[in-house]
């Protein structure tokens, strides 16, 4: 899962690396008053995607796709926790 400032967000399937595959895409529109918004960032965590917009504020998607079902489910939406140090 990316999102991409301007581009909207793109959930990409790597199970074969070799011949990874977008299973979904959205971008939501602009203002038509010309103000180009877009994606400020994007984050997974536990089925659900969460869209930071610069425009329509904060969206929640769903992906209803059979491979979602497979990916991990992490306690933690930072993959940078840590549940441990090293003195």
């Amino acid at each position: 899962m990316s999102g991409n400032y301007k581009s909207g967000i793109s959930v990409v399937d790597f199970t074969d690396p070799a011949n990874a595959e977008e299973i979904a895409y959205a971008d939501p529109p602009a203002f038509p008053d010309g103000f180009e918004g877009g994606d400020w960032s994007t984050y997974w965590y536990n089925g659900l995607i969460s869209e930071s917009d610069l425009v329509w504020g904060l969206l929640i998607w769903r992906l209803d796709d059979e491979r979602v079902s497979r990916y991990l489910r992490t306690p933690y939406s930072n993959p940078q926790t840590q549940e441990f140090t090293i003195d």
